[in-house]
């Protein structure tokens, strides 16, 4: 946040609406407001990709990978 105003992108930190966003594009949407579960689980449901759950993704390996193989 302050990087922001350091940048004098903005001149408050307390004027950037985005500051603490938990979901992008519900700047006032809090954990610790008691609906927020289920308004956050009804976001999570409509932005999801309907085949979500059927991508197959290649294994991770814990080994490190070669810097110049990138």
């Amino acid at each position: 946040m302050l990087n922001l105003a350091r940048a004098r992108l903005i001149k408050e930190s307390e004027l950037w609406t985005f500051c603490g966003a938990i979901v992008p594009g519900y700047p006032r949407l809090h954990p610790l407001e008691g609906d927020f579960w289920p308004k956050f689980w009804r976001i999570v449901q409509v932005a999801r990709q309907p085949d979500a759950g059927k991508h197959k993704l290649p294994l991770r390996s814990s080994e490190p990978r070669d810097p110049d193989s990138y």
